[in-house]
């Protein structure tokens, strides 16, 4: 019996497929190494798998999203065309007080009953190398300070003026329910789940915040193969802001929203 083979009979039918995928998309060794393999070497891989085969089911699950990323990767080329025009899109300038503006502005103070608010925290703020300056540990975008205060608390505070506002205008008092979308890159979950309980929750009802992590995706190099730390473990990623929409719909928070009549913002 081929080495393959042999390990492909001893896993349960869900981990057997996560390995014909990889073997499908040519990353079987790459990402398990050379023989021999035992299953129970690779229970964390596995459950990552799981995840990615999950989270990109319609596209196909892992075979899918390989297939996308090569198919993205092959069209660079032509996603840089001189001839290309880029348009602005519609908008309202603010910043110049009229008429518009001040009934834009109203007309958005006003439906704020009617909002909820997104907040994508997931990003491993790579580019910004944010660091613990008494730990030297890498930290995500959630931890980025400005005006001494964390990303979230800032995020929080404009939205809580801006509920103060509603109820000076209106004299109702509300509640925005909140959204956060976190990851598992450099501890992401953690610190925000930590920062709300050291907050209190910023004085508000822990129930109206939903809370779920964005998927960790391979990344793949310039040849079409995944990236590895080492055997057994490939280098992920969080797989971008767009990643929200989908987990959202797939942890039911578009029905909990309109269970309470809400629109996303």
């Amino acid at each position: 019996m081929e080495p393959q083979e042999s390990f492909l009979a001893q896993l349960t039918e869900d981990k057997k497929q996560l390995v014909e995928a990889l073997i499908s998309i040519g990353q079987f060794e790459r990402v398990f190494g050379p023989p021999p393999w035992r299953p129970e070497l690779f229970s964390s891989l596995f459950h990552r798998l799981a995840e990615i085969d999950s989270f990109y089911r319609e596209l196909g699950g892992i075979a899918g999203y390989q297939q996308k990323v090569l198919s993205l990767a092959s069209d660079t080329h032509s996603l840089i065309d001189k001839t290309c025009r880029f348009h602005m899109p519609h908008y309202i300038d603010i910043s110049n007080e009229t008429k518009e503006v001040r009934q834009a502005v109203h007309e958005g103070i006003r439906r704020m009953p009617e909002m909820a608010e997104f907040y994508p925290l997931g990003g491993a703020a790579d580019r910004l190398h944010l660091v613990d300056a008494s730990t030297g540990v890498e930290l995500p975008a959630a931890k980025l300070v400005f005006m001494g205060r964390e990303l979230l608390e800032g995020l929080i505070r404009d939205l809580q003026a801006r509920e103060y506002l509603y109820y000076k205008l209106w004299g109702k008092q509300i509640t925005t329910p909140i959204v956060i979308m976190t990851s598992h890159e450099k501890d992401n979950h953690r610190h925000v789940c930590e920062e709300l309980e050291r907050q209190h929750w910023f004085g508000r009802p822990k129930k109206s915040f939903r809370i779920f992590t964005q998927p960790l995706v391979p990344v793949v190099n310039d040849q079409g193969m995944w990236v590895m730390q080492k055997e057994g473990v490939p280098l992920l990623k969080p797989g971008g802001h767009g990643a929200l929409w989908k987990r959202a719909q797939d942890e039911g928070v578009f029905r909990w929203l309109a269970r309470q009549k809400k629109w996303a913002f």
